[in-house]
């Protein structure tokens, strides 16, 4: 079936079965969307990302433990 025979034949649906039509293309589109191959991202190694270290020189981050701590008994009563 070419397309202008599909679209002859839609055509003579009846408006009910028009939209039973439409949405199965919808749903099949949305599956074909899910199915596509994820994009492979760049790994990097994590002691190359920018944000290790940033607070290296912060007094407070001496003892990390001593310091969550404090923030959960300060922040969390």
């Amino acid at each position: 079936m070419n397309q202008a025979e599909f679209f002859q034949d839609f055509a003579a649906l009846p408006p009910e079965a028009q939209k039973i039509v439409a949405d199965l293309i919808t749903l099949l589109s949305k599956q074909n969307e899910r199915t596509k191959p994820i994009r492979k991202m760049k790994s990097t190694r994590l002691v190359d990302e920018k944000f290790i270290g940033i607070w290296q020189d912060r007094d407070e981050m001496n003892d990390s433990t001593a310091y969550v701590r404090d923030l959960r008994k300060h922040g969390w009563i």
